[in-house]
């Protein structure tokens, strides 16, 4: 069952449950973002969001972040978390240009489009980020979504790569929501839960 909220409510119940969950609050503060630009294209963040703070309740972040920004990305425990590697992927914004950053096993891989897409992408740049059978194109302005519903949805990827892309302006782009954008009413509930 799903009900209707504002962009605003969804950034700021999930900012409020990220630090719930123990994330510091710069971080948090992103996953919000994150959340709201994913709802922005018709993509239940919150839903992946409720999922992954059950996972990773209370788990020390440093263990769920890269170790290192060098060759293929990974986590001390064995499985990175999107919500910090998202933020490094914006912190490596203007490298994805000359080349393609790779991460090895990462959990719900679609909340890490979130991070990537509020971030401020030059006009004729766009990233391109795969996993298993999904191919995303990002710009400021628009998201391209190649690949089905369980893949995009995925709760796991064994990698997740990201590289600098010219823009494809003849794609037919997702669309954006206007106004109130639609949550699932059980995963609202646990992430009123975290936040409280």
């Amino acid at each position: 069952m799903n009900s209707k909220r504002s962009l605003n409510e969804i950034e700021h119940t999930c900012r409020k449950a990220a630090r719930g969950c123990g994330l510091p609050w710069g971080v948090a503060d992103e996953v919000g973002k994150a959340v709201r630009w994913l709802h922005v294209f018709n993509l239940d963040g919150t839903r992946i969001l409720a999922k992954l703070l059950e996972r990773v309740d209370h788990h020390q972040p440093a263990n769920l972040a890269p170790r290192e920004l060098d060759g293929t990305w990974s986590a001390e425990d064995g499985m990175l978390s999107p919500l910090l590697v998202g933020p490094s992927l914006c912190d490596c914004l203007g490298l994805m240009a000359n080349r393609e950053i790779e991460t090895g096993s990462i959990a719900w891989p679609l909340l890490t489009a979130g991070f990537l897409g509020q971030a401020a992408l030059e006009p004729a740049q766009s990233v391109r980020m795969c996993w298993q059978g999904v191919v995303l194109d990002l710009h400021r302005d628009f998201l391209w979504v190649e690949g089905n519903s369980g893949d995009l949805y995925c709760a796991s990827s064994q990698s997740l790569s990201c590289v600098g892309w010219p823009v494809q302006g003849n794609k037919e782009s997702v669309t954006m929501t206007i106004g109130d954008a639609e949550v699932d009413c059980g995963a609202w509930q646990r992430l009123e839960r975290y936040a409280h």
